[in-house]
């Protein structure tokens, strides 16, 4: 490995300038910016379901919020640094990004599944007097499908360094969580939480995907990889049940 590096960097002349400053400093504010938004952002929404319903839907919107966000950390993650690497090969991306999202989707379908079903009554076995935040939970889980594909979209566009549509995205989506619950609650309670946090996921999945699309059309992805399920497929498959079957075979002793 050192006999490599040192071929790879004999060439390179050294520099005594600090080059960091200058990578960070035309992103920098947008990077604090959103930092400081969504810290100051992150309260209210409890304090509005205070103001115009109960402390006890707190409660329930906190209880909800936090079990989805907990089928969320299942989810596998690629990482911006990781696709930096792949910036200047568009082909390679492309095929990440297609393949990113069909299979996060129908992982999150499978999650969403799961939950849908053993969720509830785990909760009424243990936790019965959190019964009525179900229904909110339920209007969560829509968004479940929707997260690895957002998480992949954003990792792109930071791995291009596209901090402006990041900041801009922050801010519409505030609005519009903030916007939607004050319009519904007097409708639907509670659930206008749930339905004023999954619209702004909506919303940024299109987004997101549209400005990808617009700045980047080679990393389109492909429909057809999207819709089918070819040899490709076959082997992650048997990869996966190969993975699962080790996992329980380590837990359990039994093959």
């Amino acid at each position: 490995f050192f006999r490599e590096y040192f071929v790879f960097l004999r060439g390179i002349d050294s520099t005594k300038e600090f080059l960091f400053k200058k990578v960070i400093r035309p992103y920098r504010k947008w990077v604090l910016f959103r930092a400081v938004i969504k810290r100051a952002a992150k309260p209210v929404k409890p304090w509005l379901i205070v103001a115009f319903l109960n402390v006890e839907a707190v409660a329930i919107y906190t209880l909800a919020a936090s079990l989805v966000t907990m089928l969320k950390e299942f989810f596998p993650t690629t990482g911006s640094a990781l696709l930096a690497f792949e910036a200047n090969n568009s082909g390679r991306l492309k095929y990440i990004f297609s393949r990113g999202i069909k299979y996060s989707f129908f992982y999150g379908l499978a999650l969403t599944a799961l939950a849908f079903f053993f969720v509830p009554q785990f909760v009424g076995l243990f936790f019965t007097k959190y019964l009525p935040a179900m229904p909110l939970f339920f209007i969560f889980l829509i968004s479940v499908p929707l997260h690895g594909i957002q998480t992949l979209e954003t990792e792109i566009l930071t791995a291009f360094r596209e901090q402006k549509i990041l900041t801009a995205r922050l801010m519409v989506e505030i609005g519009m969580d903030f916007g939607l619950f004050i319009l519904l609650v007097p409708f639907i309670g509670v659930l206008a939480a749930g339905v004023s946090a999954v619209v702004p996921i909506i919303w940024r999945v299109w987004f997101l995907y549209r400005q990808i699309a617009k700045k980047y059309p080679e990393l389109r992805p492909d429909i057809k990889i999207i819709f089918r399920f070819d040899g490709e497929d076959r082997i992650i498959v048997k990869r996966v049940f190969a993975e699962a079957k080790s996992f329980w075979v380590a837990a359990t002793g039994k093959r």
